[in-house]
């Protein structure tokens, strides 16, 4: 649950069109998925998920990569105390 003062600092888009990555001011990251839904008719589902444990000391997220490698690969985030933190 996010607080009520922490806003998006940054987001991207995997190359692979399908995933993406919002960091917030708090330092949190959360991962999501649009895929489509084909119980639904095909239309596109929104699936989200917080990255945990990855917080550096409520320092806002300022940057996110994701590696051109899919569906492994590698993930980028840096933070505006200067920390940066690769999965």
């Amino acid at each position: 649950m996010t607080e009520k003062d922490e806003i998006l600092s940054a987001a991207v888009f995997n190359p692979n069109k399908v995933n993406l990555a919002i960091g917030t001011s708090h330092g949190n990251v959360y991962l999501a998925s649009i895929r489509e839904d084909v119980s639904k008719g095909g239309r596109p589902r929104f699936l989200v998920g917080k990255l945990d444990n990855i917080q550096s000391n409520n320092s806002a997220v300022t940057s996110l990569n994701f590696s051109l490698f899919d569906p492994f690969g590698s993930f980028l985030v840096s933070f505006d105390n200067g920390t940066i933190k690769t999965w």
